[in-house]
This record gives C-alpha cells, structure tokens and sequence, in this order.
C-alpha cells in the first residue's frame, strides 16, 4: 500500500507531502492539482516497467510539462512510502529538469537500510544472496527497478517485490462507456485500463471460476437490485457480448450492450476488476461519477469502498457532492484548494477547520458545497497534507 506521497516541483505542485488512506477521494476546484496527484503516482510506478519516453509518448506529454514552472532548482521528483507487509519502503527518484529522459539520482530504502543507490550513470544494490554489493555504471532512463524480474527475486528480494507492486498499479482514469459495451474478440484475463475486454473478461470468470462469477453478481445485485443476471453472447465465432437481463417486478427486460446505461457498465467494469488476478494493488479513476445516475453513484462508491478488504488501494477524485456524502470515513477524503499565488495546499477533510465546527450538521457532500475549499482550508496548516 502506498502509505505517503512525497512531490517536488511536479505539475501544479511545487512540494507536496500527503498521507494516503486504503480508500482515498480527492474533492476540489477544476485546477486544483487532483487529477495531478493520480498521475504522479502514475508517472512513478510507471518508471519500472517503461521508459519515461514511453510513458510521455503514451500520454501524449513533453517533457518540459512535468516540471513545476515558478520553482527554482535543477531537478523534479518523487518520494513514495511504500508498506509491502516487512520494514516500511522509501523509493525516491528525481529526474534533471532540462535534462529529458536522465535520472539525477534513485535510492530505495528498507527501514534504514539501503538497498539500491544511484547517481547518474553509477548505481549500485544490495545483493543479498552473495552478502554484498553490486556496482553498474549505466544510463538508464526510467528506474532500476525495470530491470529486475522474477528471476532476482533470491539476490533482490525487496527491490523484486516492489517492482511486482510498482507495475500492478492500474490507473483506470477513464472507464470508457464505449469501450465497456463493445464485443471482445476473445475470453480475456483482464480488463483494459479503458474498460476493453469487459465481456470476454466475464465470459473467463463465468467458465473457468463459476463461484466468483457468482459472487460477482450477488455484490453488483446488492446494489443494483434489477439486475436479474449478466448474458455473455457469442455473435459470431470467438466473439463476446455482453447483455443485460433485468427484472422490474413481475417484467424481465433483456438489454443490449447499447441500450445499458454507462453508470450501469462502470459499475460491473468495478465490481468486476476486483477479481482480476494478480489484482490491481492500487486502482486509480479520475471523475468517479462521469456517466453516472445519482441514484447509482452512491453504489458505485460503495463497490470501490469494498476494494481494499480485497487488498486494492484506491484512489479517485470527483466533483460530486453526492459521491462524497456516500463516504464511510471523512478522514479518507482529501481537500485540494489553489491559494491566490497559484500554490495547492491538500488538506484531509477531518482536519479541516470546516469540519471541526459542523460536522454533527452537515454530511461530508453537504460540508464541501455550502463552506466550499476555501471556507474548509483557512489557515496554513503544519501537518504532512500541507502542500506549497
């Protein structure tokens, strides 16, 4: 779980240091740096699959939109504390702001003991099984953990478990209605990070593990009730469709992919990736209620609530009142607000000055419209959510 987020100079903040929850919603301004947040943690776990080519390439970015503008020095970077179950993890990177695609300098610590090392080209890591160090002299532009694999696991086994735990992030920052309704060419073991192969990733629980099949529509039908069951279809050879039998009293209406609502296919893609194996150790979306009922937002948070006792971390944001009032616990929702000088300050909602006079009045939605960010977020703030 990733437990603090450390930022420097990236995007929208110039220094950020933010405690995160198993379950964490960031509410604020358009501006206000939350979707930043997502993709900060995004960008770093990125590093140990890819190259920071391949992730600016992806995403359509240059180099130079990394970088906080109004503050001095020569490099950006990140500070991720990681808990993997052992001695608490440190993963700190930071790349040269003028310099695309080179790493300054990268250290991983567990508990207080070093694990890997690097300035520039020179790296070295502790090599457990031999009971020393390893030294590399090599430009790398992405971190050191892309290149450790399974087969280190006996030499690096703390680098090898973060780097499993760094590439199982899955940022579904846009469940795509279009994608989630669309027919899958074949079964799938996965869902895309847009929503694709969501009918062949339930044609595969439906024949290779019934029973979670199983369990999957009981939980979409505690918060759908008219969900009868979900059809998988084959229009043709090696294809999946997914359709939708609904119950509404005495009446059962069979509905087409096209004719299901969005907020009703983003709630089977989340209940759904639940039982993705390996599953997502962090699930990211930005937005949580685009294409979503009112109605039905509030089970759709309720499923994502339910992830981490399934050992996913999640992290979303919205503007919705309505998405925050379904939240169980104010300490997991984050404040953004971008003071008059263009500087973000994040801020747990528990521990806003708002909340400590009126939360017996008001529910947590209800707080966030009437007092606003700024009526929330008053006064400079020394805890580790302050950004500058």
């Amino acid at each position: 779980m990733l437990t603090r987020l450390e930022l420097r100079s990236f995007k929208v903040y110039s220094k950020l240091d933010v405690a995160l929850q198993p379950f964490t919603v960031i509410v604020g301004a358009n501006g206000a740096g939350k979707t930043t947040l997502l993709q900060a943690v995004e960008f770093l776990t990125g590093l140990a699959s890819g190259t920071i080519d391949e992730h600016l390439a992806a995403r359509d970015w240059t180099y130079s939109d990394l970088v906080h503008k109004l503050t001095p020095g020569t490099t950006f970077g990140f500070t991720a504390h990681v808990d993997l179950g052992g001695p608490p993890v440190t993963w700190t990177i930071d790349l040269h702001r003028r310099r695309g695609n080179y790493v300054a300098r990268e250290i991983i610590r567990s508990g207080r003991r070093i694990l890997l090392e690097r300035t520039g080209r020179e790296m070295r890591r502790w090599d457990a099984a031999g009971d020393e160090w390893e030294e590399v002299s090599q430009s790398l532009p992405s971190s050191w953990l892309a290149t450790v694999d399974i087969a280190d696991r006996e030499r690096f086994p703390e680098l090898e478990r973060l780097a499993r735990w760094a590439r199982s992030v899955q940022p579904y920052l846009e469940l795509s209605p279009a994608r989630l309704r669309r027919a899958s060419r074949r079964t799938s073991e996965g869902i895309g990070q847009q929503g694709e192969n969501l009918a062949g990733f339930l044609r595969y629980l439906a024949d290779s593990r019934p029973a979670e099949y199983a369990d999957l529509i009981v939980r979409i039908k505690r918060y759908y009730p008219h969900l009868d069951k979900l059809i998988i279809r084959s229009p043709r050879a090696g294809w999946n469709q997914l359709e939708v039998l609904e119950r509404w009293g005495s009446e059962r209406l069979t509905l087409a992919s096209g004719q299901v609502s969005d907020g009703f296919l983003r709630l089977c893609a989340i209940a759904a990736i639940s039982y993705v194996e390996p599953g997502p150790r962090i699930l990211m979306m930005d937005e949580v209620e685009n294409g979503v009922h009112p109605r039905l937002l509030g089970s759709l948070m309720g499923l994502l609530q339910e992830l981490p006792e399934r050992d996913t971390q999640v992290l979303v944001t919205t503007h919705s009142p309505i998405a925050l009032n379904s939240i169980v616990d104010p300490s997991s929702v984050l404040v953004s607000r971008r003071t008059v000088r263009g500087s973000t300050r994040l801020r747990s909602l528990a521990e806003t000055d708002g909340y400590k006079a009126l939360n017996s009045v008001f529910r947590p939605g209800e707080m966030w419209v009437t007092l606003g960010e700024g009526g929330l977020i008053r006064r400079p703030h020394t805890q580790p959510t302050r950004s500058k």
